[in-house]
């Protein structure tokens, strides 16, 4: 699924302040296949 909303959304450096987690975090959210795998991230 895909979804294309008219906003640009990022995560502050404030929450995930490494590089590497931040990229790991948006590929797994961009994997995710349903709204409960995206809550089982936080």
């Amino acid at each position: 699924p895909f979804i294309d909303l008219p906003i640009d959304s990022f995560i502050p450096d404030s929450y995930i302040g490494n590089g590497r987690q931040k990229v790991d975090i948006y590929r797994r959210l961009t994997l995710a296949g349903s709204p409960e795998e995206v809550d089982e991230l936080a």
